[in-house]
Protein backbone atom coordinates (compact mmCIF):
# COMPACT_ATOMS: atom_id res chain seq x y z
CA UNK A 1 0.00 0.00 0.00
CA UNK A 2 2.78 2.49 0.53
CA UNK A 3 4.60 1.72 -2.64
CA UNK A 4 1.21 2.33 -4.54
CA UNK A 5 1.15 5.77 -1.94
CA UNK A 6 4.24 6.81 -3.23
CA UNK A 7 4.04 5.86 -7.50
CA UNK A 8 0.65 7.75 -7.13
CA UNK A 9 2.39 10.48 -5.63
CA UNK A 10 5.60 10.60 -7.60
CA UNK A 11 2.93 10.64 -10.80
CA UNK A 12 1.44 13.60 -9.59
CA UNK A 13 4.49 15.41 -8.66
CA UNK A 14 5.58 14.92 -11.96
CA UNK A 15 2.27 15.30 -14.48
CA UNK A 16 2.00 18.94 -11.41
CA UNK A 17 5.98 19.69 -12.87
CA UNK A 18 5.09 19.21 -16.50
CA UNK A 19 1.87 21.39 -16.43
CA UNK A 20 3.50 24.47 -14.82
CA UNK A 21 6.58 23.97 -17.30
CA UNK A 22 6.41 26.21 -19.84
CA UNK A 23 8.91 25.80 -22.24
CA UNK A 24 8.77 26.27 -25.87
CA UNK A 25 8.59 22.64 -26.32
CA UNK A 26 5.32 22.63 -24.34
CA UNK A 27 3.87 25.96 -26.11
CA UNK A 28 4.11 23.76 -29.50
CA UNK A 29 2.69 20.60 -27.87
CA UNK A 30 -0.35 22.59 -26.90
CA UNK A 31 -0.79 23.69 -30.49
CA UNK A 32 1.21 27.19 -30.06
CA UNK A 33 3.05 27.76 -32.72
CA UNK A 34 6.86 28.95 -32.06
CA UNK A 35 8.70 30.45 -35.36
CA UNK A 36 8.45 33.03 -37.87
CA UNK A 37 5.72 31.17 -40.44
CA UNK A 38 3.89 34.25 -41.10
CA UNK A 39 6.08 36.43 -42.47
CA UNK A 40 9.29 36.29 -45.10
CA UNK A 41 10.12 40.10 -43.84
CA UNK A 42 11.44 39.96 -40.06
CA UNK A 43 12.97 43.50 -40.18
CA UNK A 44 9.38 44.64 -40.50
CA UNK A 45 8.11 42.87 -37.00
CA UNK A 46 7.09 45.27 -34.01
CA UNK A 47 7.47 43.56 -30.50
CA UNK A 48 3.79 43.17 -28.95
CA UNK A 49 2.87 46.32 -26.49
CA UNK A 50 2.49 45.09 -22.95
CA UNK A 51 5.20 42.29 -22.56
CA UNK A 52 7.59 42.70 -19.73
CA UNK A 53 11.43 41.87 -20.12
CA UNK A 54 14.06 42.01 -17.86
CA UNK A 55 17.54 43.20 -18.59
CA UNK A 56 20.07 40.52 -18.61
CA UNK A 57 23.55 40.65 -16.73
CA UNK A 58 25.26 41.32 -19.93
CA UNK A 59 23.57 44.80 -20.31
CA UNK A 60 23.33 43.73 -23.86
CA UNK A 61 19.90 41.81 -23.99
CA UNK A 62 16.58 41.20 -22.65
CA UNK A 63 14.80 37.72 -21.35
CA UNK A 64 10.90 38.60 -21.63
CA UNK A 65 9.93 37.38 -18.12
CA UNK A 66 5.67 38.20 -18.61
CA UNK A 67 2.73 38.68 -20.73
CA UNK A 68 1.97 42.20 -18.76
CA UNK A 69 -0.68 43.85 -20.26
CA UNK A 70 -0.53 42.31 -23.63
CA UNK A 71 -3.67 40.76 -24.93
CA UNK A 72 -2.66 39.79 -28.38
CA UNK A 73 -3.02 36.25 -29.63
CA UNK A 74 -0.79 36.15 -31.93
CA UNK A 75 3.09 37.37 -29.87
CA UNK A 76 6.12 38.99 -31.69
CA UNK A 77 9.05 39.16 -30.02
CA UNK A 78 11.68 41.20 -32.21
CA UNK A 79 13.84 43.52 -29.82
CA UNK A 80 12.96 45.65 -26.71
CA UNK A 81 14.27 49.19 -26.00
CA UNK A 82 16.64 48.37 -29.25
CA UNK A 83 17.86 45.61 -28.03
CA UNK A 84 17.68 41.93 -28.67
CA UNK A 85 15.28 39.34 -26.93
CA UNK A 86 17.30 36.62 -26.21
CA UNK A 87 15.35 34.23 -24.43
CA UNK A 88 11.65 33.25 -22.89
CA UNK A 89 11.97 32.90 -19.18
CA UNK A 90 10.36 30.44 -17.25
CA UNK A 91 6.38 30.56 -16.82
CA UNK A 92 6.41 34.26 -18.99
CA UNK A 93 2.89 33.01 -20.41
CA UNK A 94 1.59 31.19 -17.46
CA UNK A 95 -2.13 31.39 -17.47
CA UNK A 96 -2.43 32.46 -21.15
CA UNK A 97 -4.88 30.49 -22.72
CA UNK A 98 -5.38 32.59 -25.88
CA UNK A 99 -2.07 32.12 -27.44
CA UNK A 100 -2.25 31.36 -31.02
CA UNK A 101 1.46 32.04 -32.32
CA UNK A 102 4.67 33.25 -30.53
CA UNK A 103 7.27 34.46 -33.19
CA UNK A 104 10.76 35.37 -32.23
CA UNK A 105 13.01 36.31 -35.00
Amino acid sequence: MKTLKLILFLMLTLALTLISFTSCEMLEMMGISIGNDKTDDVADLKTSEGLEFTLNDDGKSYTLTGIGTCTATEIVIASYNDLPVTSIGHRAFAGCTGLVSITMP
